[in-house]
């Protein structure tokens, strides 16, 4: 969605409308005007476009899949794992291995953002035991960055790396977001930095999706930059139409919160925790990235002792 990926909410909207009233309709109009619904917060909107893809079996998977990010967004990750599961089982009906595989690529992802690394790892393992293609294999490599599967992470980014030795997007969109992870984990910030740097002219693109700048945003975490780091999250929460029902966006205020906290900006981060976890009223009690969240609110909250 062009338009809307620029946050001109109200372009894309005058074009579907101006396209619908032409007769064009297709698929890809109505994902838009999901998507649409989902940055006004509009859950009727999004509702009536899951139930006109419903009656349309060759791509019901692809509204299943983005229904299950939806969900993840406000941290119901329980219910996005069965929206995923019937996205695959819908794809495969297809033949579309390879789609399948996208599917268990982006709840690896989810849940490694997430902290739920064991489920990120059994996910990554379904999406390589459908698809070994170029995205698919990226997908997995950042997962299991995130998840803190170093070794194999790092083996499946050298040898895409090496495969695709003139791939723009290999070598500046995929590449450095998954040394970016591995260094982070690897307790090593300032190199995550630096790995990070090669795709900071892609990462407000679509393919990117900011991830580039929140992991740099985490990495300035690590080294104790809040200032830095606040700068990288506010980034990310200032495009809303770039990052749609990506996990990375409830996230960001919750690291934005770490940050103010890390420059004793005690306000500041009080309202972006209490931001996070308004948002996630509904999600998981049992996510570990909540329950840290909370931990931190409330001594945050708690009187200073004498």
């Amino acid at each position: 969605m062009p338009s809307g990926s620029l946050d001109r909410e109200a372009n894309a909207r005058s074009i579907i409308d101006r396209a619908m009233a032409r007769s064009f309709d297709s698929s890809d109009l109505h994902f838009y005007l999901y998507d649409l619904a989902f940055l006004k917060g509009d859950a009727a909107g999004m509702e009536r476009q899951m139930s006109w893809a419903a009656g349309e079996p060759a791509i019901a998977d692809l509204f299943l899949g983005h229904a299950a990010d939806t969900l993840a967004f406000s941290g119901q990750v329980a219910q996005a794992r069965e929206f995923t599961g019937r996205a695959v089982e819908a794809a495969l009906r297809a033949g579309e291995k390879e789609t399948a595989a996208g599917y268990e690529v982006e709840a690896a992802q989810r849940e490694a953002f997430f902290v739920n690394s064991a489920n990120a790892d059994h996910a990554a393992e379904q999406a390589l035991a459908l698809a070994h293609d170029r995205d698919t294999r990226y997908g997995v490599a950042l997962a299991l960055a995130l998840a803190g599967s170093f070794d194999r992470a790092n083996a499946i980014a050298v040898q895409l790396k090496k495969d695709f030795p003139d791939d723009t997007l290999v070598q500046f969109v995929y590449v450095p977001p998954v040394l970016g992870a591995l260094t982070i984990g690897r307790k090593h910030p300032d190199d995550a930095i630096q790995a990070l740097h090669a795709a900071a002219p892609y990462e407000l693109g679509v393919v990117a999706g900011l991830v580039p700048a929140y992991l740099r945003g985490r990495a300035h975490l690590d080294a104790g930059d809040g200032q830095s780091a606040a700068s990288e999250f506010n980034k990310i929460l200032a495009h809303p139409g770039v990052l749609l029902n990506s996990p990375i966006a409830p996230l960001a205020r919750l690291q934005l919160a770490r940050a103010y906290r890390l420059q004793r900006r005690t306000n500041e981060a009080r309202t972006s925790y209490q931001d996070f976890l308004n948002r996630w009223k509904q999600a998981d009690p049992d996510l570990p990235v909540l329950r840290a969240a909370k931990a931190e609110y409330i001594e945050i909250e708690a009187p200073p002792t004498r």
